[in-house]
């Protein structure tokens, strides 16, 4: 009978070693599951903070190329700006050209009349007086030629 109670914990003492082996080979899977999981996570982790940093530089780089449109549209205005102003002034300075030369045509013109008035004036008569003025632009100023008659009264 002592063989048969030694026996039998021979069997049980060797079912408690099995049964620690399969305890500590389960708790060898799990710690091993358990770390595949955790590199799992870490990975989704990783995976959502890389879109993250793709969608901040990709609004940092659309942002920046805004800014850029802004300033090359900003840029284009001051372009159009000054090309206007500078038509405009130079415009403005044909403008002023022609009127100091139309002027001096008046001047000219205004002289002309009074020298024909002083000839009625000094008791003169003038019949049949052709005027004509030509005027040449390459010329500095308008030529004057005045034909006809003058009789005393």
């Amino acid at each position: 009978m002592y063989n048969q109670i030694e026996t039998k914990l021979s069997n049980f003492i060797r079912f408690g070693e099995v049964e620690k082996r399969v305890t500590e080979i389960n708790s060898q899977t799990s710690v091993v599951e358990f770390r595949n999981e955790e590199n799992f996570l870490q990975q989704q982790q990783d995976k959502k903070k890389k879109k993250k940093k793709k969608k901040k530089k990709k609004k940092t780089l659309n942002h920046e190329i805004h800014k850029i449109e802004t300033y090359l549209v900003e840029d284009q205005k001051k372009g159009k700006k000054f090309q206007i102003e500078e038509f405009l002034d130079t415009n403005q300075k044909k403008e002023k050209t022609y009127s100091k030369e139309l002027d001096e045509k008046i001047e000219k013109l205004i002289a002309l009349k009074l020298l024909l008035d002083s000839f009625i004036i000094n008791d003169f008569k003038y019949d049949n007086i052709y005027k004509e003025i030509c005027i040449d632009d390459s010329m500095d100023c308008p030529d004057l030629i005045v034909f006809g008659t003058i009789q005393l009264k």
